[in-house]
C-alpha cells in the first residue's frame, strides 16, 4: 500500500485543545486515519467524519463510529 505519515509535537503531556488543533491540520492536509496520543485528537476525528485509533485506554465511547481500535494499557 501507498501509505504516509504525518506526525506532530504539540509541546505539552496533556493540552486537549491543542493536540485537537494539531489533529484537525493533519486532518485538512488529507490524512484517512488518526493515532490519538492524547484528548482532543478523537474529537476532531469525529467531527472531520474520519476513522481513529486511540491510545492507553478504551476511548471508543468517545467516538463509537470513528475510533477502530487501540491498545488498552495494564
Amino acid at each position: 500500500p501507498n501509505v504516509k505519515k504525518k506526525v506532530a509535537f504539540i509541546g505539552s503531556f496533556f493540552d486537549p485543545p491543542k493536540a485537537k488543533e494539531a489533529a484537525v491540520a493533519q486532518i485538512d492536509a488529507g490524512v484517512d486515519v488518526i493515532y490519538a496520543e492524547r484528548f482532543g485528537v478523537i474529537e476532531a476525528a469525529v467531527e472531520k467524519k474520519i476513522l481513529a485509533i486511540s491510545n492507553m485506554s478504551d476511548q471508543a465511547s468517545l467516538g463509537p463510529d470513528t475510533v477502530i481500535t487501540g491498545p488498552v494499557w495494564d
